[in-house]
């Protein structure tokens, strides 16, 4: 139907102008003959129909030039917003593609910060998760080192799966960014449920920490607290096999 209309403006004024041109010209051309043979007052009226044709003419041709306007700048924004859209999922997949380390993931949450800092203070919670996992491996290590406690060595593997564990739930706060456009409130909640999730696995690698050291500093072998320290150590394990987070 508007393409019609748009056909129908194109024709109907291109028509209208050059029918009233052409008549504006002959009446110009014979206008001696034309009074002579049917007066004056007939005459303009005849190049007044021919103005007019012009003026709807030219009415309907602007009409439609300016029709045709307004769709090139609406094609050209789409187009640009099109080459935005895309130059942002490539620049989104690029960063994805280097969150391989925790230090990739600060670098992207840094990047996520000066340009949304309305969300600052919920990719810094994830932040700081990291560097928390982090150092508490790098007490763990201390402790086992220092206490010669080759019992627990596996340990520090377990606590390199919860630091992988928790840089995951980064990267999925990261593809929830990436997806959420305008839709904050839902991002939010989402880092919301994923900093939670993280929060519990370091909540209970602080409880083994601490047993770990209260062991350490008994000076004795103590096998009650070497199986409650299994415990702890299974309920890390279980935590990580079944903590898939649900959003």
């Amino acid at each position: 139907m508007q393409k019609k209309k748009k056909e129908f403006l194109t024709i109907a004024g291109t028509a209208s102008a050059l029918l009233g041109i052409l008549g504006y010209i002959y009446l110009s051309m014979n206008s001696s003959s034309i009074i002579i043979n049917t007066h004056y007052s007939t005459w303009r009226q005849y190049k007044t129909t021919a103005i007019l044709l012009i003026a709807i003419g030219a009415v309907l041709l602007i009409i439609r030039g300016s029709q045709m306007i307004l769709e090139n700048q609406r094609i050209a924004r789409a187009e640009s917003e099109s080459a935005l859209r895309k130059k942002e999922l490539e620049k989104s997949r690029e960063m994805m593609k280097k969150l391989r380390s925790p230090e990739d993931i600060r670098a992207c949450f840094e990047t996520i910060r000066r340009k949304d800092p309305d969300l600052s203070d919920a990719f810094s919670r994830l932040e700081e998760q990291l560097s928390r996992i982090a150092e508490l491996k790098v007490r763990m290590r201390t402790l086992l080192e220092m206490n010669d406690l080759e019992v627990f060595a596996n340990t520090e593997e377990l606590l390199d799966q919860i630091e992988d564990y928790i840089s995951a739930n980064c990267r999925k706060a990261v593809n929830y960014y990436i997806i959420s456009g305008d839709k904050r409130e839902d991002l939010l909640k989402s880092i919301f449920v994923l900093a939670a999730d993280n929060e519990e696995k370091l909540s209970e690698v602080q409880k083994f920490l601490d047993q770990l050291l209260d062991y350490a500093n008994s000076q004795e072998e103590d096998d009650a607290a070497v199986d409650t320290l299994k415990i702890y150590r299974d309920t890390i394990k279980n935590s990580i096999a079944g903590g898939k987070v649900n959003l």
